[in-house]
């Protein structure tokens, strides 16, 4: 379970800076400094992701239907498998690993969901996406999200309780 640990938070992390600091910033550029979906946790609405459709360049768009989206195909779960063998680690009682661990599995298939709804998007002309399709897209990108810093959450109190027990014991 170790190697799969380590394995898993270092393709996280590889894949996680390269969004951060290249495939991202990319496609932001490539749409007059609008943010990607992927980089709007608290949603958007049909005119924001019109807007954001008629900003982005053609290269723009080939690169997040392709670079972008091959990046986004394995960090959900890696992202998954790493959060849920750190709430293994961090917390013992049954019943928060089960919660935590779904909890992280619901936000990779949110996340998945997101990807599959944006790149549909794309395919679009920038006028013509149908409001429920970008509002579905929005809420799997809410959901992501609030999954994802749900779970992180709990991580950073759990671990600072494990910190704390160590070095104030009652």
């Amino acid at each position: 379970m170790r190697g799969v640990f380590w394995c898993s938070l270092a393709v996280t992390i590889v894949l996680y800076g390269m969004m951060g600091l290249w495939s991202m910033p990319l496609i932001t550029q490539e749409a007059d400094g609008l943010l990607p979906f992927d980089l709007r946790p608290f949603g958007y609405g049909p005119a924001e992701a019109r807007a954001f459709l008629n900003a982005l360049s053609d290269e723009g768009r080939a690169f997040y239907l392709d670079t972008q989206r091959l990046l986004d195909m394995v960090f959900p779960a890696a992202l998954a498998v790493t959060l849920i063998a750190l709430v293994r680690k961090v917390f013992w009682g049954l019943a928060v690993r089960l919660v935590l661990s779904i909890v992280a599995l619901v936000g990779a298939t949110a996340d998945y969901l997101e990807n599959w709804s944006v790149a549909t998007m794309l395919r679009f002309e920038a006028t013509v996406p149908p409001d429920s399709l970008i509002n579905a897209a929005s809420q799997w990108t809410m959901l992501k999200s609030g999954c994802d810093a749900a779970v992180m959450t709990a991580l950073v109190l759990g671990f600072l309780a494990v910190v704390a027990r160590r070095w104030m014991p009652l």
